[in-house]
Formats: C-alpha cells, structure tokens, sequence
C-alpha cells in the first residue's frame, strides 16, 4: 500500500481542479559511445514521460519550446539522464502529444486507448506505431542488436481504462471488472511491442512500470475531485497493474532479455522523504497548473530567471510532470537496475 508523509495528500486533495500546460521537445546531438556496457545506444519508446524532442522530429513535428529545454518540465527527462549516465547516444521516438495529460499523449496502442490528440488527421503515435511505423518499419534497424530498448507507457491508458471515476469510490478495486480488464489488455500489448523488439534483434528492453499518477496535482485537482477515498483506491489499483505486468514480463519466453524497472515505489519513496531530497515545498504545490490564480500553483516563483531557476524545490512541475531533478534522481536508480541486470562493477 502506497503511503505519503502527513500533510502532503490530504492538502492536495483539498485543492481545485487543474489544467494542462505543457510543450513537446527537440532533437538532442548524438555523440560517439565509450560505454562499457554491451550496448552503444539507448532508444526510446513512451510519452511525456520520455519526450525529449527526438520523438517530435521523428514523427515530423517541429516542436515548440514553451519551458526552455524542449521538454514538459524544467530540464532533461528522465532517458536523457540515463544516456548520459550510460555514456551512449539517445535516439527517442517517445511522443508527448500537445498537452501534458489526458489522452492527449501517446498510450500503448491506438487500436486499445485512441489518443485524443490528433496529428495530421491521426491520433498521436503510441508505441505500437513508434516501433511498427517507425523504428522497425522498413525492417531491421541497422544498430539494433546493440541498443537498449527503453519503454516507458501506460498513464494515459490507465487513465481511459481503469474505474477512478467510479461512486462511490469504494468500488475503485483491484478486482473491480474494468480494473482487471486493463491488466490483461495493457500487459498483452505491452508484450508483443517487447518481444517484437527482442525478435528483431535487441539485446535488451528496459520497461519502466507506471508512475504514482495518483499522488500527482492532477488526481487532487482533476481526476478524483478532492476524494482521498478515490486517490487511496486508485493507487492501490495502479499497484495491482504493475505487479500484474511484472509477472508477465518474469514469465515471458524473454524473460532474460527484459528489465523490469520499478519507478513507482522509487517515487512514493522520494515523496515519503521528500525534505531530504531536497523538495521542501508542499507536495501539493507545483510551478505551472495553467492556471495561475489557483492557490497551488507557484508559477511566478518558479520561473524567476534564467529558466525556472526557483523550480528545485517542488516536487512537481506540472499537473504529472515532476520536476527535473526528480527525472535525474530516477534515471541515477535506473543506472542501479541496469548495471545488475548486465553485471556491471557500479563502483
């Protein structure tokens, strides 16, 4: 059962309900790799999560700039940490869609959650068509057999999908009808994108399992309106789905060429101690809601010059971003997860 320190959730959901306020990325230069793992390149499949701009471009967006780094919050996402970290260049096909939340980003497959954002007449590429329609499309990628496949998504089908909207709240369970409905169809999906991958020759594809989204402003504000009731339930549920796919994934033919990355017990562990990581603002604050004259949102104090310079001590930078150092923190856990995944001397 997920838990968060005295006054952060409670507060959070006393506030009102909030908007989105976001932009997509850029291209970042790739740069040769001396990396002392089996693999020389990372790539990247997801959604806001993961959108650094490569994934724009790579579906022939030029996107815009609204925060200063090409991303939906204030500096790198996670992946681009993580290839830094790694030491190898970082091709990323993710796609954050033109808002930050809803359906508005990719999900796992059109044909399963169609994403509400239409580009060029279509829904926003979810990872099915950031492989198939991309990155595999005219066949075996050149690098493949030495890149690490990296698969962040799922937020934006577990929203569609799963009961949080459900009176009373009560019933937002783990075995609720439409709850388990989703683990099987998600864990399905997200399964043939991997093994497809995997079959065409990657040495390895790190999936990253969902995130807390119900500790987030957005749950408070938007999604659960202010019911503690629905916030508690809907985590537990989220827990459920992840233990569901994590299984499947240990169970998969490919089990040994799969990394399981946990960023949600990651993040409700930051959140948990949050002080000593740094974030000393309220948990139910947060720099851009889109709506400045909402009580939570600290829009003009984050953005104090140059770029978001007041922006570390909140935890969230969105209504379901959080904030940079959090995406580095995270991608510092991920480089764990991996060197034991490959045997790698960390020290």
């Amino acid at each position: 059962m997920w838990t968060l320190s005295s006054t952060g959730f409670a507060s959070l959901l006393a506030v009102q309900a909030l908007y989105f306020s976001s932009a997509a990325a850029r291209t970042t230069k790739k740069k040769p790799s001396t990396s002392k793992y089996p693999f020389n390149e990372l790539v990247v499949f997801g959604d806001q999560l993961s959108d650094n701009g490569n994934g724009s471009y790579a579906h022939g967006l030029d996107p815009n700039n609204i925060y200063g780094y090409y991303t939906w919050t204030d500096g790198p996402v996670a992946p681009t940490y993580l290839a830094e970290l790694l030491n190898v260049p970082l091709q990323d096909y993710a796609w954050g869609g033109s808002y930050g939340g809803g359906l508005a980003g990719s999900t796992i497959d059109n044909s399963y959650t169609p994403a509400k954002d239409l580009y060029k007449g279509k829904p926003v590429p979810s990872t099915y068509d950031q492989i198939f329609s991309n990155y595999t499309a005219k066949g075996k990628p050149a690098n493949i057999e030495n890149a690490l496949q990296f698969m962040w998504i799922g937020q934006n089908d577990l929203k569609k999908h799963t009961n949080w909207y459900v009176k009373p709240p009560t019933l937002i369970t783990p075995d609720a009808k439409p709850n388990v409905a989703f683990y099987n169809n998600f864990t399905t999906l997200l399964l043939q994108q991997i093994e497809h991958l995997i079959e065409t020759g990657a040495p390895a594809v790190m999936y990253v399992n969902l995130f807390p989204i119900q500790t987030a402003p957005i749950t408070a504000g938007f999604l659960c309106h202010n019911n503690t009731v629905c916030a508690d339930n809907w985590g537990t549920v989220i827990e459920a789905a992840n233990n569901f796919t994590q299984n499947a994934l240990a169970n998969s033919q490919y089990a040994d060429k799969i990394i399981y990355y946990d960023v949600y017990s990651f993040m409700i562990d930051i959140m948990n101690n949050k002080n000593q990581y740094g974030y000393t603002e309220p948990l139910y604050f947060l720099c851009d809601s889109g709506n400045q004259s909402n009580p939570v949102d600290h829009f003009k104090e984050c953005a104090v010059p140059p770029k978001w310079t007041h922006a570390r001590p909140f935890f969230w930078f969105t209504n379901d971003q959080p904030e940079t150092t959090m995406h580095q923190m995270i991608a510092q856990d991920m480089l764990k997860t991996i060197d034991t995944f490959f045997k790698v001397d960390s020290s």
